[in-house]
């Protein structure tokens, strides 16, 4: 966020007519994903971000690096692109234009159908699976008298 504030986003979008600052980030409710077509990340450092989470149930393509979980979130160039940590703005850019230029990206069923599994690792009642069976398998836990 430091290096955020030293940029000013609106001065340098205000003459590109595809670009659409939308403000800084305020959490994903804040957020009508059908106004998006990608979900950018190019962190240097991360675990699996909840905004790329809930970008990927939404279906955006994903341009993300390759840290934290994120490279186990996406499926490159299918689901989105991920690329090398700390690459130079013109890898991002590639990244950006084949999502553009190569329309069989485009299909969101299709990514919506390859990330429900992501969907599910992440979701309330896989967690609750783990978190029962790391209890059941303790040795401490009661076993239950059938």
């Amino acid at each position: 966020e430091h290096f955020c504030n030293e940029i000013d986003f609106e001065r340098l979008v205000s003459s590109a007519e595809n670009v659409t600052y939308k403000g800084t980030y305020s959490g994903s409710a804040s957020l009508d994903f059908n106004q998006y077509d990608i979900c950018f990340m190019p962190s240097l450092y991360e675990g699996t971000p909840r905004i790329v989470l809930d970008s990927v149930k939404a279906g955006l393509y994903i341009i993300c690096t390759d840290v934290g979980g994120m490279p186990e979130t996406v499926v490159s160039d299918i689901t989105g692109s991920v690329v090398p940590q700390g690459s130079t703005a013109v890898v991002f850019a590639k990244a950006i234009k084949q999502y553009y230029d190569t329309k069989s990206l485009h299909n969101i069923n299709k990514r919506l159908t390859i990330n429900s599994s992501v969907v599910y690792s992440h979701s309330d009642e896989n967690y609750n699976k783990i978190i029962e069976s790391v209890y059941m398998n303790h040795p401490h836990a009661e076993k239950s008298q059938s």
